[in-house]
C-alpha cells in the first residue's frame, strides 16, 4: 500500500463533510467524579489526586475536596469565582464569555448539604507539576459546567492511487 501511494503521490479530495457538534456540559465535581476523571484524563491515581486536592484546599486555592454534592446552591456567588479566572491567558477568554451570559452550571441531583461541589476559590498561576494539573483540571471543569461545548466536525475523504483515505477532526469553537 505504501509503495503504491508513493509511486503516485498525487492526492485528490473526493469528499468533504462538515457539521456542527455539541456536547453537554459536565456536572459539577464531587469527590468520586474528580478521582475518576483525574485518573482517566491525567493519569493521576485517586489517592494522589486526593492528597494534592487536600493540599490545594489548605492553601486556599480550591474548595473542600471531600463532598458528595454536585449541585451549587442558589445563593452561591458563581460570578465572583468565574471573574477570578478571567485573568488567566489560557482560559480567561472562556471565563469572560461565561460572565457575559451569566454563570449557569448544569445541576446534578446529589447533595450532602454540607459542602458545595469542588471549585476553585481563588486564581493561581504559580503552581507546578501535579499540583498545577489538578488545579487546572478543577478550574477548567468548573468553567465547563456553565456552557455546552460547541464545535465543528469535518470529515475529508481523499484518493491516492486508487486507495481511499478518510480523516476526521473536531474543532471546538
Amino acid at each position: 500500500l505504501y509503495q503504491i501511494c508513493m509511486g503516485n503521490p498525487l492526492a485528490r479530495v473526493v469528499n468533504i463533510q462538515s457539521r456542527p457538534r455539541s456536547k453537554w456540559r459536565p456536572l459539577p465535581l464531587d469527590t468520586v467524579e474528580m478521582e475518576k476523571l483525574a485518573s482517566r484524563k491525567l493519569r493521576i491515581s485517586a489517592k494522589e489526586t486526593m492528597r494534592i486536592a487536600e493540599k490545594l484546599y489548605t492553601q486556599g486555592f480550591i474548595s473542600y475536596p471531600r463532598t458528595e454534592t454536585n449541585i451549587f446552591p442558589p445563593s452561591f456567588d458563581l460570578g465572583a469565582i468565574v471573574n477570578e479566572q478571567t485573568r488567566d491567558p489560557n482560559w480567561g477568554g472562556f471565563a469572560s464569555q461565561i460572565l457575559v451570559d451569566g454563570p449557569n452550571p448544569r445541576q446534578g441531583n446529589k447533595t450532602d448539604n454540607a459542602h458545595p461541589p469542588i471549585h476553585p476559590t481563588r486564581y493561581n498561576n504559580n503552581l507546578q507539576g501535579t499540583e498545577r494539573q489538578i488545579y487546572e483540571f478543577v478550574v477548567r471543569h468548573f468553567l465547563a459546567c456553565s456552557k455546552n461545548a460547541e464545535g465543528q466536525e469535518t470529515t475529508v475523504e481523499i484518493d491516492i492511487a486508487g486507495e481511499k483515505f478518510t480523516a476526521q477532526g473536531l474543532v471546538i469553537t
